[in-house]
């Protein structure tokens, strides 16, 4: 879960990621400790590490699929539905700051790209609020 999280806050392309591992084994995999028969431990234990990493990857989208069937959303998805409805109606995101004339939001320390989005959207509305990050 932690991954998938990682994933989501970060805005990571899944594909992307796949790519780059499969491009980085391939690398690996021509080193020529392998060509030799010498392979150490450190280039073994770092392949084994790309390919959980792959796989877990790879069940990131069958994870996103379970949740829309099931009609759910964890916390980072909340964000960014929350994200989403900001950048496609101004309006949307000027009323709520119009109501919400407080907003105190918490994570400044564990800043990623949704929560720096979110900020940065409330921080350039037209409609300004007072804003607490701590």
């Amino acid at each position: 879960m932690r991954l998938f999280s990682f994933l989501k806050k970060e805005g990571l392309d899944p594909d992307f990621l796949l790519d780059r591992i499969d491009a980085t084994l391939n690398s690996l995999n021509g080193l020529p400790q392998k060509i030799a028969g010498l392979e150490d431990d450190f280039t073994i234990a770092e392949k084994e590490l790309l390919i959980k990493l792959k796989a877990g990857i790879k069940e990131f989208e069958n994870y996103q699929k379970l949740l829309q069937q099931k009609f759910r959303y964890d916390a980072d998805d909340a964000i960014a539905v929350v994200i989403n409805a900001f950048e496609e109606d101004k309006n949307f995101l000027s009323a709520c700051l119009q109501k919400y004339q407080y907003i105190q939001m918490d994570g400044f320390s564990t800043a990623n790209l949704l929560t720096n989005k979110l900020k940065q959207l409330l921080l350039t509305a037209d409609c300004k609020a007072n804003i607490l990050v701590v």
